[in-house]
């Protein structure tokens, strides 16, 4: 079946011809990416813009697009050509594309399989508190990715970085070797983290707890045995609780790395002695940072508007900061250094996958894993600069020359006040006017993720047990649990990965609106349909007797494009492309049910548009699941 860039190759092939009959010099231009899509379909499917070669021929654009117009002859793919303005405009073959859409055995399109191994690195929380919204943004980003790149045939691991050596672990560890907080529980141990946590850092201000804190952290990069034990009990215990949660809305890993592993087995030291070979890496011996290794970014243009042009890599203190160890993980990724990582199981997830994570006190396992050709980190935009010092670093040491390293930045998640509200959280009235309040944990301006879900998960299986009133818990339990699950993903996937979100609750749930709830609806529609059509031989049909009209036309030209869509998320990195694609198909296949009786179509036109309803279903499943979200097919 031919996608919409096989068409869009065709008019690119014919306008280059046509230009070349006009004269003009095309050096290395690629015509396929001047062509656009025009804004309303009744000026085609394609246009090529003139403008460019108005100074070239010392012609109007108007007076040229009608000349190249002239130079195209009407073919199999296309039916007519117009000169509109400035423009040259297509129109696809209605016919053919029906007929040839229909004539294909399948509409997904054919995958090979990619040599390339990449790994995405995303999630990425402290152990030490439970997921937010915000971070559950990032879960949906990393993981629909993960999906879509194994969809297109790339060999590809999902990996958690677990920042278990940070200031944040360190004070929950402080608070656990004073004996103030017990490491036994009834509570979520993620939550408890948390409460714990929280507690904590309303004594750092104190110059006593400052010590302590220094020392545990200390003690951690040193490797002492007394404070590792405890450290990795709790790290691994809250890790565990957070990975609970990540389930609950279909994400799943392949590794975990522990970021002490990379301090005590060997493979810090080592990358940090090839970093001292860098010329701009130097240490300081006077001023406010002596004593500090810093990275020397001076004249380099990426760096020029900083205030301080000594990035520090290593504390006069001794200690390494996130920024040096992210160096040494992203030069694991994506080389293949000379020590050796061990590995052990770390769980079997309910997908019925085993997590590894890196173990270099107990691991006993070799894999597979590091030496990547491509690894991309999903990592929120306010760590774009130490992103950056990563890149720089990597190129440095000759890392990036057949290598791909890539900070896929993304916008912050607000509330609006009135979902504050609605999950128990008082806000004043000065507050309530306010028409987003940001994540503040000392405000209590929060929202778990574990909250959240819990939250939509009852008031979804309490409409669906109204509506389904003959259906069994067990049934209600899981459409309800679905439907939580495709509320979540699709609010945080269908915006611009760049732009920041403004999440309300009621907006998410809306089954009219911009939503996954919405999309479900539709796939159950259009389910019911072809239930009803009782497996009838018409969908097995393959040549059609029919002129599609406007609206079949569009719906055919949207599915035919899901590969284009599929590029564009991967180009950009965004599977917001693929969430409003989605948006787009279901938005016209319900304008179609509601203006055709698709059952009682005469039988030259029903299988026609039973077709057209069955492969709409097909697509839909398809790109719902490369968003982590599973269909409903009843609600």
């Amino acid at each position: 079946m031919p996608d919409y860039n096989f068409f869009r190759k065709k008019f690119a092939t014919m306008i280059k011809q046509g230009i070349g009959a006009l004269e003009v010099p095309l050096a290395n231009l690629e015509i396929s990416d001047l062509i656009e899509i025009p804004p309303d379909s009744h000026f085609g499917d394609f246009a090529f813009p003139c403008f460019f070669l108005a100074k070239k021929l010392k012609k109007s654009p108007v007076e040229i697009a009608k000349e190249l117009t002239s130079k195209l002859d009407k073919n199999k793919y296309f039916e007519k050509f117009e000169a509109v303005g400035g423009y040259l405009n297509v129109f696809i073959d209605r016919k053919f594309l029906a007929n040839d859409f229909f004539s294909s055995q399948s509409i997904i399109p054919e995958i090979k399989s990619k040599k390339e191994r990449v790994i995405i690195e995303y999630l990425n929380a402290n152990p030490n508190k439970p997921l937010h919204l915000g971070q559950a943004r990032n879960i949906c980003l990393g993981d629909s990715l993960v999906r879509i790149f194994r969809f297109l045939g790339y060999q590809t691991n999902a990996a958690n970085y677990s920042d278990d050596s940070g200031v944040n672990v360190g004070y929950n560890l402080v608070a656990h070797l004073s004996g103030d907080y017990p490491l036994e529980t009834m509570e979520k141990f993620d939550h408890y983290c948390g409460r714990v946590y929280l507690a904590m850092r309303e004594k750092e201000s104190d110059p006593d707890f400052q010590k302590k804190l220094e020392e545990v952290l200390k003690k951690i990069e040193e490797d002492d045995p007394e404070v590792i034990k405890i450290q990795r009990q709790i790290v691994k215990q809250c890790l565990l609780a957070q990975l609970q949660s990540a389930w609950n809305i279909n994400s799943y890993f392949d590794l975990v790395n522990w970021e002490t592993d990379i301090l005590h087995s060997g493979l810090f030291e080592l990358v940090f002695q090839k970093l001292k070979k860098i010329k701009r890496i130097n240490k300081l011996t006077e001023g406010r940072l002596a004593g500090c290794w810093v990275f020397n970014l001076r004249g380099l243009k990426d760096f020029s508007g900083l205030e301080n042009q000594d990035y520090v890599l290593i504390k006069s203190n001794g200690l390494s900061t996130y920024t040096a160890k992210d160096i040494a993980y992203a030069f694991w990724k994506l080389s293949k250094p000379k020590i050796e990582i061990k590995y052990s199981q770390l769980i079997r997830q309910p997908n019925n996958q085993i997590i590894w994570m890196t173990d270099s006190h107990f691991g006993k396992d070799k894999k597979d894993f590091g030496n990547y050709d491509w690894a991309i980190n999903v990592i929120d935009k306010r760590q774009e600069l130490p992103q950056k010092i990563v890149s720089l670093a990597l190129q440095e040491m000759g890392v990036l020359a057949k290598k791909k390293y890539q900070h896929l930045a993304y916008g912050v998640v607000y509330l609006t006040p009135k979902t504050l509200s609605k999950l128990g959280i008082k806000l004043t009235l000065e507050e309530k006017n306010q028409p987003f309040l940001p994540f503040s944990s000392r405000r209590g301006w929060t929202v778990n993720l574990d909250d959240l879900y819990n939250k939509l998960f009852e008031k979804i299986k309490s409409e669906t047990k109204e509506k389904n009133p003959d259906r069994d818990e067990k049934w209600v339990d899981l459409v309800a649990r679905k439907l939580a699950v495709a509320t979540i993903r699709f609010s945080l996937a269908k915006v611009d990965k760049d732009r920041d979100i403004i999440f309300d609750l009621d907006e998410a749930l809306d089954i009219h609106g911009a939503t996954g709830i919405y999309l479900e609806y539709t796939y159950a529609r259009l389910k019911s349909i072809l239930k009803k059509s009782k497996g009838s031989k018409l969908l097995v049909q393959k040549k059609f007797d029919h002129q599609p009209d406007e609206l079949e036309f569009e719906i055919i030209k949207k599915i035919i494009s899901f590969q284009e869509t599929i590029d564009n998320v991967l180009n950009n990195l965004s599977p917001h492309y693929l969430a409003n694609y989605l948006l787009d198909l279901a938005r016209l296949i319900n304008l179609y049910y509601e203006k055709i009786p698709i059952l009682k179509s005469p039988a030259k036109v029903k299988s026609f548009r039973l077709k057209l309803i069955q492969s709409s279903v097909e697509i839909l499943k398809l790109g719902l699941n490369l968003l982590g979200i599973e269909e409903v097919e009843k609600m």
